[in-house]
């Protein structure tokens, strides 16, 4: 995931490895660069008991390390080139970020696969977790944490909340687990904005961590501060105010609002409105207990959906879609839907949506050889969900 970074010099940095796209968004749609990709091996359509969608998760589990994790841990941002008859990915296309490895614990930690949980974690503590208590949010190709030209390293709040539950959530399962969720825990809090937790935190060595200007909306994890307020009493202030800020965003008639502006008090989207952040946001309500926001949002999406039969990956505040779909925004969709009790609506969006998408590989692509471990992982824990085995991680 590509973030705004606390200098200018950085953030030029970090557009350039992006390949263009913007602050919220995730990297290079798989393909990108690619004149055309060959259609995708259409799934039969598969039964929904809760049986068959977990052999189906262990099945895209393995995959996922067969494909996309390195021999010493590392998950991979899309697929290896090892892997590929025909490589057509370049730039960010084999980043390692702090992103992939909290998906990956968290769905690894449901599956009950403890070898792999622990090569991924171990991967982790040795390359990404930083002696100011945060992970840096991605990886030079040789294995060292990205620095800016001034030498800042940087984290994604998102990440590293995320990072911290699955860590309390595995407790002995995972050496150091509570010391390195407590590390994350005090250098989060020491980097508030307005009460708030920032878009991002950067640092220098032997330096004080600096916050981010901004509050991105869906890095507001209400379960993740719920978890860590077991162990410090700081967090509560810090989720009573996340909440109010996320009940405000999720307007009726459009897409939520994915950021704040604490000094202006001001709320907008990163233009257009990303659908990924928008389902989160209202996964965080959900988790919070209010979940008529929650069906706002679920609503808005659906209706969206069912209008054009597909839910594009953004949507200008008035409602206008990208053109272009994700399918991890189905893959959260789905899961919004089956946490407020929608159930036959999330199994229709799987098994519609998402399945047809299954490659020769095994992981799940709308462009095929390339696939990203991003929304492979969205859809691993949604089956996984689906099957009666939620993960601590969204």
């Amino acid at each position: 995931m590509c973030r705004r970074k606390a200098t200018a010099a950085f953030f030029a940095l970090v557009l350039a490895g992006c390949q263009g796209r913007g602050a919220l968004s995730r990297g290079p749609s798989p393909g990108i660069g690619t004149e055309s990709s060959p259609q995708p091996r259409v799934s039969p359509t598969i039964p929904s008991p809760p049986e068959s969608f977990l052999e189906l998760a262990q099945d895209l589990a393995g995959s996922i390390l067969t494909n996309l994790v390195t021999a010493e841990g590392g998950v991979l941002s899309y697929v290896r080139p090892d892997h590929q008859e025909e490589p057509s990915l370049s730039g960010t296309g084999h980043e390692l970020t702090s992103e992939s490895v909290g998906l990956a614990l968290g769905a690894y930690l449901a599956l009950g696969d403890k070898g792999a949980m622990s090569l991924v974690h171990s991967f982790w503590r040795s390359h990404f977790l930083s002696p100011a208590g945060l992970s840096s949010w991605k990886l030079t190709p040789d294995g060292r944490p990205a620095a800016s030209e001034e030498g800042y390293l940087s984290a994604a709040p998102i990440d590293e909340l995320r990072l911290a539950r699955v860590l309390l959530a595995a407790g002995p399962l995972l050496p150091h687990s509570r010391e390195d969720a407590e590390k994350i825990s005090r250098s989060l809090l020491s980097a508030l904005r307005g009460g708030l937790i920032p878009d991002d935190v950067s640092w220098r060595e032997g330096q004080a961590l600096e916050p981010g200007e901004r509050i991105s909306l869906s890095y507001l994890d209400i379960g993740a501060m719920k978890a860590l307020l077991r162990l410090d009493a700081r967090w509560e202030p810090v989720l009573a105010a996340s909440l109010r800020i996320l009940l405000r965003a999720a307007r009726p008639g459009g897409p939520p609002w994915q950021v704040y502006d604490p000094e202006a008090e001001r709320f907008s989207c990163q233009d257009p409105c990303d659908t990924i952040h928008g389902l989160w946001i209202g996964l965080r309500l959900q988790e919070a207990g209010e979940e008529g926001a929650a069906l706002r949002i679920l609503s808005f999406y659906r209706t969206l959906l069912d209008r054009s039969g597909r839910l594009d990956d953004a949507y200008t505040p008035e409602g206008s879609g990208s053109g272009e779909e994700d399918l991890a925004s189905y893959a959260l969709l789905a899961r919004l839907a089956w946490r407020l009790g929608e159930k036959a609506f999330a199994r229709s969006v799987v098994e519609e949506r998402i399945l047809p998408f299954r490659s020769s590989s095994g992981l799940y692509t709308q462009e095929p050889p390339d696939a990203s471990s991003f929304q492979n992982l969205e859809v691993l824990l949604t089956l996984l969900e689906l099957s009666g085995r939620r993960a601590p991680a969204d």
